[in-house]
């Protein structure tokens, strides 16, 4: 084990993983307060990284590359970093004669978009459109989605890496189920799986997730064997991961989508320990230095973690939030946008099809998955966003 930490680059998802690594008695040390701009290179961050004999760490994407880099010069453990279209379309390309995944194809040009929908025809899936390493996912289901896509590609272009490809999906609207766990070497050690509610919109955003997610024991047992098959398909590491699962009317798990990151969002983490009692961000950092996790649950509880999607317009105010706290099983009601020093909103402008990180969530527990749920929408239901629509000049 390490005694400390090297943080390559920061983003609003890391906070809790920091503050449980200062909780465990690791040393954090952050490349950008030491080092200048001038000296702030690849070399200087393995220097560092011997000198501080620390592990390397970091929660932003655009990070990881340089992440991947560190870690092998410093023969620190560590995962090669390549977006969630590469991990699902080599996994597909390794396994798909074992396992059933989405029917996928990668793309690079927006013209291979337009002959795969030619070839398959609506309803289908993009993923990868907006940015170099997200789960961004949008529908294309008429001509309205093709051009709302259409627009966010060219958008991006700019900034978007050269031949970076996007993967086009047959969709299949089923029930959505998300694994969480570690990668540890070549094993994978599954920690639960977790009910997915999501949008209706052009973008196909997370709206509710709920533990324990209510399959059957065949479905659940298949989901756990079928994520051992691809993570151990896929090279060393250490890492975290997910794997979204779309389930048939037959009941049948497909794999959607292969997420593998250094990182655990704090809503999952938040959401596991209130139901299992478990130490996500704990035993993340223990993956990261080389070690197995704990993963031992020590409750057995229903949660629920819901989104705010409020209409598109501008925020100009947010009444309830302190009532909804007060409901039974209400466990965190998290409102970004009334974080300012008055406590009064920040107006932003927020619509439904982009809301990416939304407005907030909230979380609740219970005896059972739905005295969970239950406790869940009575408290979304008191939180109102007060909206004023755009109006086109």
């Amino acid at each position: 084990m390490y005694s400390s930490m090297l943080i390559l680059g920061e983003s609003s998802h890391s906070a809790h993983v920091l503050e449980r690594g200062v909780q465990l008695g690791l040393a954090v040390h952050r490349t950008e307060e030491l080092l200048s701009p001038n000296e702030n290179s690849e070399d200087a961050v393995v220097r560092l990284g011997r000198e501080k004999h620390a592990f390397v760490w970091s929660a932003s994407p655009q990070q990881y590359p340089l992440l991947t880099r560190v870690a092998e010069r410093l023969k620190r453990p560590h995962f090669p970093w390549r977006t969630n279209i590469h991990w699902t379309q080599e996994a597909h390309n390794a396994l798909r004669d074992q396992v059933d995944f989405l029917e996928t194809k990668a793309v690079c040009t927006w013209e291979d978009v337009e002959r795969t929908l030619q070839e398959w025809g609506v309803p289908l899936w993009i993923r990868g459109v907006t940015d170099t390493g997200s789960d961004t996912c949008i529908r294309i289901r008429d001509e309205g989605d093709l051009t709302f896509a259409r627009q966010k590609w060219f958008a991006a272009c700019a900034t978007r890496p050269e031949g970076l490809p996007l993967l086009v999906q047959r969709a299949m609207e089923g029930g959505v189920y998300r694994l969480y766990g570690f990668k540890v070497g070549r094993d994978f050690h599954p920690v639960e799986v977790v009910e997915e509610t999501v949008s209706d919109g052009p973008f196909r955003l997370p709206l509710r997730h709920v533990v324990p997610c209510g399959l059957e024991a065949l479905p659940y047992t298949y989901i756990l064997d079928l994520s051992r098959t691809i993570l151990r398909a896929l090279p060393l590491g250490f890492t975290a991961a997910e794997i979204e699962f779309v389930l048939t009317d037959a009941k049948k798990p497909l794999v959607a989508d292969v997420l593998i990151a250094p990182n655990i969002e704090k809503t999952a983490a938040d959401l596991l320990a209130y139901a299992l009692g478990l130490d996500m961000a704990g035993d993340l950092l223990r993956v990261l230095q080389g070690e197995p996790p704990v993963a031992t649950p020590n409750s057995d509880l229903g949660a629920a973690v819901g989104w705010f999607t409020p209409k598109p317009g501008v925020l100009k105010a947010v009444s309830g939030v302190e009532e909804a706290r007060t409901l039974p099983g209400v466990q965190k009601v998290v409102v970004p946008a009334m974080n300012s020093q008055d406590g009064a909103p920040v107006l932003r402008h927020i619509t439904d099809l982009e809301t990416r990180d939304r407005m907030g969530y909230i979380i609740a527990v219970g005896a059972t998955r739905e005295h969970a749920l239950k406790h869940l929408e009575a408290a979304l239901a008191r939180v109102t966003f007060s909206v004023e629509a755009m109006v086109e000049a």
